[in-house]
Parts: structure tokens; C-alpha cells; sequence
């Protein structure tokens, strides 16, 4: 685009002193054009200002502006942290879930395995956005859980956070062959620190650190179910030892109703998993993917219910 600009003229001051007269020589100066036929014009008292041609090209934007006042949408909202803690994380399920839930940079994963000097690299390799803390969690050990709460407080201090989420993941079933008539006792003793106890004193542990509107799942199963296990020929000690979880997710239910703490049972299917075994057809993937769901709708009045992994409920 071309703009013109015309100087402004400067008219004289009229002046009260007399003008100065000025000396000219004696020899005439012409001052005509040659070849120029038209008189010329009697010249002004004023000098006539140069016009300027200015040319400014105007910059072109490199990002389209909303107009004033536009309606278009702005983001305004912020994304909330959330913060989990599971055990069971270094196979199966709980692995799963730890590699669907760190892919969120706004998420932080407390994740509890046995024994960190086992392999966890698998486990380490997903702490690609920095938001994964490997802790030693050993539901087996009475020692590992009455410290469980020191090695969380100090997480958490650094990421000014409560628990959103609590998963007990980690289980156990040792034989599906046994009966009520071959149950070992050794071996029903172990189911239950695992499977019941575990659960039970992690809760105890980390419930002040619970925000309130946290959720609690025990990951169980319909062996479990005095209603759906109609099947009582294998898996005893494994099915006592979920019926008793379920039992204990009902209190827990209660005991942390007064906190706004949501407590439930989750049987995840039969996910092809080292102890799911031959036969499973569910992948870890779509389970967890689905648990994730279930879990994110969950209202005041589903706390104390016994779900399927598909978000169906299933009775005791």
C-alpha cells in the first residue's frame, strides 16, 4: 500500500520590523524556460513543500487472530493430578496398569513390587514421562507393610498430593487342584496374608493419605461369589481366600463411608496372564481398560459393590 504525505506549510509571521531590502547586480537574470511559449507564472510568497510518496508494505501475520469480542472457544480448565498407588506392579494386570496409567503426564503411579532386587526393568522401562515411583511392596511380609506408609509419605511430600486411587492388585493362587478334602494349611495360611491380610493393613497404612473422593479397588474374583462359583470342584484355598476378601471389602466400605472414601471388589476376567494360564481369553489391556472406566464412573452409592471388569455387577 502507498501512502502520500504533504508537509504541512509554515505561513509567515507578520512581523512589526521593516523588510530588509536586497541588493541585486545590475545584470537581468533570466529565469524562463527556453522553447516555452506559456507566460510564466508569477511565482508566491510561499515555497511550495516537495510532495513525499512513501511506500509501507504492511506486515503479514503468521497466526489468524480472533476478532474482537470472537466467540471462540478457550481453554480455561486445568487437568487435575492424580495420584495412584498399586501393588502387584512389576507382571500381569498390575503391569498394565501402571504402563496405561503413566502414558499421563498429569499422573502419578506409586507402584509396589515384592523386591526391588528382582528384574523390574520392564517396569522401569515405562518411566518415560517421569511420573513412575517404584517402591518395595511385599503383601507377604508384615515387616514390608508396617513400613509401607513411610516409604508413600515421602512420595507424596514431594509431590504435595494425597492418594486418589489405591489398588490392591497383588494376589496369589497357588494351585487350582485343590480341594476342601487336600487343602494344606500352610498353604491357606498364605493365601489369606496375601489375598485378605495384605489388602487389609495396606488400607489400614496409607487410609491417611486417602483424599477424600478416593477410591479403593481389591481386585477379586467371581471364585469368590457365593452365587456365581457354582463350580466348587478346584481352586479351594484361592476362593476362600477371595470370598473373605469380598467380606472384607464391605467393611472397609462402611469404615471409610464417614472419610468419602469409595471401597469396591473388581474381578477382572480371566486375563492372559502368568496366572491366568492356558486358556484365558481376555487381553491385560482390554481388562484394564475397562476396570479404568468402571472405576472413573463410580458414584457414592456404588461403594461396597462387587463389579466385573466389564462394569457389570455381580452378587455375592
Amino acid at each position: 500500500m502507498t501512502y502520500t504525505l504533504y508537509p504541512v506549510e509554515l505561513e509567515s509571521r507578520t512581523s512589526t520590523r521593516p523588510p530588509r531590502k536586497r541588493t541585486t547586480s545590475s545584470q537581468s537574470v533570466n529565469f524562463s524556460r527556453p522553447n516555452r511559449t506559456s507566460p510564466t507564472p508569477p511565482q508566491s510568497s510561499q515555497t511550495t513543500a516537495p510532495r513525499i510518496n512513501i511506500q509501507i508494505q504492511a506486515p503479514t501475520p503468521t497466526t489468524a487472530l480472533p476478532a474482537p469480542h470472537s466467540k471462540a472457544k478457550r481453554t480455561t480448565h486445568k487437568l487435575k493430578m492424580r495420584t495412584y498407588f498399586l501393588t502387584g506392579a512389576n507382571r500381569g494386570i498390575g503391569l498394565e496398569f501402571v504402563r496405561q496409567l503413566s502414558s499421563n503426564p498429569h499422573t502419578t503411579v506409586i507402584a509396589g513390587v515384592r523386591s526391588k532386587s528382582n528384574d523390574i526393568s520392564t517396569l522401569e522401562a515405562l518411566n518415560t514421562n517421569s511420573n513412575v515411583h517404584i517402591i518395595e511392596c511385599d503383601v507377604s511380609s508384615p515387616d514390608s507393610l508396617s513400613s509401607l506408609s513411610f516409604r508413600v509419605a515421602e512420595i507424596l511430600s514431594q509431590t504435595g498430593a494425597n492418594l486418589d486411587y489405591l489398588f490392591n492388585i497383588a494376589g496369589i493362587n497357588a494351585t487350582s487342584a485343590d480341594t476342601s478334602l487336600s487343602l494344606d494349611a500352610e498353604s491357606l495360611q498364605r493365601h489369606m496374608q496375601i489375598n485378605v491380610l495384605g489388602p487389609a493393613k495396606i488400607v489400614q497404612s496409607l487410609r491417611g493419605y486417602l483424599a477424600r473422593g478416593a477410591v479403593v479397588m481389591n481386585m477379586t474374583s467371581g471364585l469368590g461369589s457365593l452365587t456365581v462359583a457354582t463350580d466348587v470342584t478346584k481352586c479351594c484355598t484361592y476362593s476362600m481366600s477371595k470370598a473373605a476378601l469380598n467380606m472384607l471389602t464391605l467393611h472397609q466400605a462402611k469404615d471409610l463411608k464417614g472419610a468419602g472414601v469409595k471401597v469396591l471388589c473388581m474381578d477382572p476376567g480371566w486375563v492372559k496372564t502368568r496366572m491366568g494360564g492356558k486358556g484365558a481369553m481376555i487381553e491385560a489391556q482390554v481388562s484394564v481398560e475397562s476396570m479404568l472406566g468402571v472405576v472413573a464412573g463410580l458414584k457414592d452409592g456404588d461403594s461396597g459393590k462387587f463389579y466385573r471388569y466389564d462394569g457389570g455387577v455381580i452378587p455375592w
